[in-house]
């Protein structure tokens, strides 16, 4: 039987929280540390969504992006920035607050998925939101492959107690509409993130969220 979907899973990145400046600041300070010349946020947000080594990967030079071991010290000296760094200028966008506050009230069961490293997800969102807002929050563990591979947000289910097909998937990136097609779940897409909209209605989102109203409404969404 149909009915109000009451369960969500939320990315984090670009969805959630604008984090890019302290991504694109902790790089430079890696890039600066080997010599190497720095990156804008746009160099930053064409590298980001695969996971943290992948995202390292994507900002080296050309040359050494290919080394291995090249790409072992430079996660190692970006993830010490980082771990310094993650809440210096992060912030939630406008709405974020109050509409996940909102569903919250209203009884729904949500949780945070991201391919951050877990243990800065969960600081950013200990920092930013209420204690207990989320039933769930996960970054990348190595318990799980990072997203679109399913197994994580299918595990995330199973926590819920509900099928896939009862959750909605809310997240600003391809990586997330691949998941939520891969997961069985429903694909939504958020209009002020690091992807385009029509990027992620062409990859299946099923609606775009682009106001605290439309979060909101994501409660009267019919699911399962």
């Amino acid at each position: 039987m149909n009915h109000p979907c009451r369960h969500f899973i939320f990315d984090l990145d670009g969805t959630l929280a604008y984090t890019i400046g302290d991504l694109t600041a902790s790089i430079n300070r890696m890039c600066l540390h080997f010599g190497w010349p720095s990156i804008t946020e746009e160099d930053a947000l064409r590298n980001i969504n695969f996971g943290a080594r992948a995202f390292v990967r994507g900002c080296m030079p050309t040359e050494l992006c290919e080394d291995e071991e090249a790409v072992d010290r430079a996660f190692r000296v970006y993830s010490d920035m980082y771990a310094t760094a993650y809440l210096n200028t992060t912030c939630l966008y406008p709405g974020v607050a109050e509409g996940i506050a909102y569903l919250k009230e209203q009884g729904a069961k949500l949780a945070v998925f991201s391919n951050k490293q877990d243990a800065q997800t969960k600081a950013i969102c200990e920092k930013l939101f209420p204690a207990d807002t989320f039933c769930l929050v996960w970054g990348h563990s190595g318990a799980y492959p990072h997203k679109p591979s399913p197994e994580g947000a299918l595990a995330i289910a199973e926590q819920f107690g509900v099928r896939p097909e009862e959750i909605i998937l809310v997240g600003d990136s391809d990586v997330d509409m691949m998941l939520a097609a891969r997961a069985g779940m429903h694909p939504v897409g958020v209009s002020w993130g690091y992807r385009p909209a029509a990027m992620l209605q062409t990859l299946g989102a099923e609606t775009i969220v682009h106001s605290l109203d439309d979060l909101k409404n994501l409660l009267s969404c019919v699911v399962g």
